[in-house]
């Protein structure tokens, strides 16, 4: 992985599209890196979707059996 990569990640991740775009636009990020730090983000994203999902059918599973 590219350490730049990971950095922009680290920096971007919590921005939206919109802001991400300005970001590469005005810092010229080179292509190569802009699409390894969209691969994470999108790895992020899902990742992110899957832990909510087992999180929120454990409450669902605790309440129903707590009744």
């Amino acid at each position: 992985m590219n350490p730049d990569a990971f950095t922009l990640f680290r920096e971007l991740a919590d921005r939206a599209p919109s802001e991400r775009e300005a970001y590469y636009a005005r810092h010229q990020v080179d292509a190569a890196v802009r699409a390894e730090v969209e691969s994470l983000l999108g790895f992020d994203r899902q990742t992110s979707s899957s832990v909510r999902a087992a999180v929120n059918a454990t409450v669902m599973a605790t309440e129903t059996g707590s009744k």
